[in-house]
């Protein structure tokens, strides 16, 4: 990962928590950051404003570990989601992401 003082002779910031997850794709906004595993898995970090990490929290909030997006805060249990892409600019992140479950009907926005 770099920053804004990045330059080609810098070397990269490793994030450890993102070792050994198979991470497949790394997009970037402005205050925070998404990482895609191979799994389907999504893990963000960086600051939220008005919930751009997805992670079930609106309010102002600094998150520096990255942590995985569950796509279900508002349904009873866990539900099993596979994301197949991501994507973020300024203040806002977006994922393509589809319910494994036959079973679950409801269709909405994540």
């Amino acid at each position: 990962m770099g920053g804004i003082n990045t330059t080609y002779e810098s070397e990269p910031r490793i994030v450890p928590a993102l070792q050994d997850r198979n991470v497949i794709s790394v997009v970037l906004g402005d205050y925070h950051n998404a990482a895609l595993t191979a799994d389907g898995g999504l893990y963000t970090w960086g600051r939220s404003m008005k919930g751009s990490l997805g992670l079930g929290t609106r309010r102002w909030k600094a998150v520096n570990t990255p942590t995985e997006v569950r796509f279900d805060h508002w349904l009873e249990g866990r539900k099993d989601r596979f994301c197949i892409a991501a994507a973020a600019c300024g203040w806002h992140t977006g994922a393509l992401v589809i319910d494994l479950e036959v079973s679950h009907s409801y269709w909405g926005t994540y």
